[in-house]
């Protein structure tokens, strides 16, 4: 594994080369649970509902749910896992959480144990504000109370878009969160749980620091057999450009959190890891592997629903329409086959028709394909009509902003990142097309690639409970 000393090197000095891993390491019999007293006499239930609200903390969701459904198994009056199988269980209506509420009332909960308690009903209730307030209020007044200190400062980023699209400058709540998190490193450096926390926080910051990625490596090397802390070290490695150390990382989340039981169906975590696994490998130069890797996404059968989310649509956007990004960002000479294999290669899901703005992107990369094509044929009045449809789409797609993001503000990220393809791709064709002044949509074009956005994939948050309920609303 890397050392803290490698990572603040490798920020001071961005020539340096990480050392891949050599293979990932294997799993440990534990991941390390979270310390506070619960009520239930059950050994079992106890271990199952810490390592459950570890997984709540770290935003996974799905495996939250296995830990409670197997604490309810063995302890069925175990409140505790009743108020998480209310939040992440689909049990969520105004009755359940009524009648848990008034069992709650009646029972003997043990003080932190009650707070944790409510603080999930209010979360099950949409209530994240609330929860947030609540949870800082305690961490405020209890300043050993490390899981409420974490999970406030976890909900702040979550709650609104970290950073302004267009300035850069964190939103209220990330700069809460922020100073929250800098203030609980100063008390506890060494913390694995804060230093996750503080990684999650500036994962999407315009630069990452070298406390940022020392923090993250942290919690990875802790946290070595949870596949959230190797999610995100392989983020902040990716975002600094060391794509093939981050596909290790992005393949060690997918396995380990395939290890827990969970079905293609239960896990977006898996489905998230190997997306951005496929694209550290292209970013690294690995073609091969990472074509084949999309290959074998698009081939994995998942429910109905899973596909037909936001969420879902993003993540088969990306695997779809990986080889029409490749085909516009190698700039090479072109074949009508290479383009109709990658076009039909993302042929949508017949029932996207109501998110259109993935489909509109897909037929302004392919028309913007065909124009160079055409171009490079001498076909110039074809190409030109190719670069016209590609327009076309391209306009109707910016028109779809606000019907895009009113399903979930989290799409904004993945919206602005399909403008930034589009617009590459067709500078790239006005350079083809336009012969006498090629060389400003070329160079408009490269401008734009300084990040390569073509290939990056969208940011997805990973505080899932909170995103399916922003995709709801």
């Amino acid at each position: 594994m890397f050392h803290v000393e490698q990572i603040s090197a490798l920020v001071a000095l961005p020539g340096i080369i990480l050392t891949a891993m050599a293979e990932v390491e294997s799993a440990q019999n534990n991941v390390p649970t979270l310390a506070f007293p619960l009520s239930t006499d059950n050994i079992t239930a106890q271990n199952e509902c810490r390592s459950a609200l570890l997984d709540l903390i770290f935003g996974w969701d799905e495996s939250a749910r296995k830990h409670f459904e197997t604490a309810l198994s063995v302890d069925e009056t175990c409140i505790f896992a009743h108020a998480g199988m209310c939040l992440v269980g689909g049990d969520t209506g105004p009755d359940s959480r009524a009648k848990l509420k008034e069992y709650v009332g009646s029972s003997s909960l043990l003080p932190q144990e009650l707070f944790l308690v409510e603080t999930m009903l209010k979360l099950s209730a949409r209530d994240y504000a609330g929860a947030c307030e609540d949870l800082c209020k305690r961490a405020d007044q209890f300043r050993a109370d490390k899981i409420s200190a974490v999970w406030a400062i976890i909900l702040l980023h979550s709650i609104d878009v970290a950073y302004h699209p267009e300035t850069g400058e964190p939103s209220s709540f990330q700069q809460r969160a922020l100073e929250r998190i800098s203030k609980l490193c100063k008390q506890y450096p060494d913390d694995a749980l804060i230093c996750y926390a503080r990684a999650y926080v500036e994962q999407t910051a315009p630069g990452i620091s070298s406390d940022a990625l020392a923090s993250a490596l942290q919690a990875a090397d802790v946290y070595s057999n949870h596949p959230m802390p190797q999610h995100l070290m392989g983020h902040l490695l990716s975002r600094i450009g060391h794509h093939q150390e981050a596909a290790t990382y992005f393949n060690k989340a997918a396995l380990l959190s395939s290890q827990r039981g969970l079905s293609l169906h239960e896990s977006p975590l898996w489905w998230k890891s190997r997306i951005y696994e496929a694209t550290a490998l292209w970013s690294a130069g690995n073609y091969g592997e990472a074509l084949k890797l999309r290959k074998a996404l698009n081939a994995a059968q998942v429910k109905k629903e899973q596909a037909l989310s936001p969420v879902g649509i993003l993540q088969r956007w990306e695997c779809n329409t990986l080889p029409l990004r490749i085909l516009v960002a190698e700039q090479k000479k072109l074949s009508q086959g290479n383009i109709t294999a990658a076009s039909q290669a993302a042929t949508p899901h017949p029932a996207w028709k109501h998110f259109d703005a993935v489909i509109l992107v897909r037929d302004c990369l392919r028309a913007s394909l065909s124009a160079r094509l055409k171009a490079q044929q001498g076909k110039w009045k074809e190409a030109q009509h190719s670069l016209n449809v590609s327009q076309e789409a391209f306009n109707r797609f910016q028109n779809s902003f606000e019907r895009v993001t009113e399903q979930s503000a989290y799409l904004i990220t993945p919206w602005k990142r399909m403008h930034e393809a589009c617009c590459i791709a067709i500078n790239l064709a006005k350079a083809e097309v336009y012969q006498d002044t090629q060389e400003l949509w070329r160079d408009n074009a490269k401008a734009a690639q300084t990040i390569p956005h073509l290939l990056l994939p969208p940011v997805i948050p990973t505080t899932h409970s909170i995103q399916q309920s922003r995709a709801g609303e």
